[in-house]
């Protein structure tokens, strides 16, 4: 059996379309050791989500500005009526920090560790304005499965919240724990 190796797909440098890959590839890597989907079921998922966007007058926005929480949230819920009435794959997701005050670096930490100890799950977060899905998290590090060009995060360097000063945000990576989203794909409905 071939060991299942997730390769990200990639965005333009151009489009600021971060969070519409984090979409598609936080559902790829939750949905894919279980059950195999053709580049063509992503490439019609894309279509979707943009169609999706331009419905709601949001393309340019996004385009232009990139990806607010709400926006990848509104792309999450088409996704799993998606992922339900076209491959019959129920898709859960979760927003742990939604309404707490800004939680500990360590909670944050302990709370994507947790969740990514089953198979068929996967995070996607927000750090300093960029989209993402974390791969997989050590004690040193998170991994990610990124459509641009970030390949790991060094825990040491994250930062909850957002940055005071234009100086913080070129020393640290911050982290929005409201913009934490975990995604479980067990199961079929």
């Amino acid at each position: 059996m071939r060991t299942y190796r997730p390769r990200a797909y990639a965005q333009g440098e151009l489009d600021n379309l971060c969070g519409l890959y984090a979409v598609i590839n936080g559902l790829r890597h939750a949905i894919q050791p279980e059950r195999r989907l053709s580049g063509h079921d992503y490439l019609w998922l894309f279509q979707e989500l943009i169609h999706k966007l331009a419905e709601s007058n949001e393309l340019d926005d996004v385009i232009s500005n990139g990806f607010s929480r709400k926006q990848v949230d509104t792309l999450l819920k088409a996704s799993q009526t998606i992922a339900l009435e076209r491959w019959g794959q129920f898709v859960e997701v979760e927003r742990p920090f939604r309404k707490e005050r800004p939680p500990r670096k360590a909670s944050v930490v302990e709370a994507i560790r947790q969740h990514q100890r089953k198979r068929g799950r996967s995070v996607i977060l927000q750090f300093s304005e960029h989209w993402s899905v974390v791969k997989r998290i050590t004690e040193t590090r998170c991994d990610l499965l990124d459509s641009y060009e970030y390949r790991r995060l060094r825990i040491d360097e994250l930062r909850i919240g957002v940055p005071i000063t234009p100086t913080d945000d070129a020393n640290w990576y911050w982290l929005s724990p409201a913009s934490v989203f975990l995604v479980s794909a067990n199961g079929k409905w």
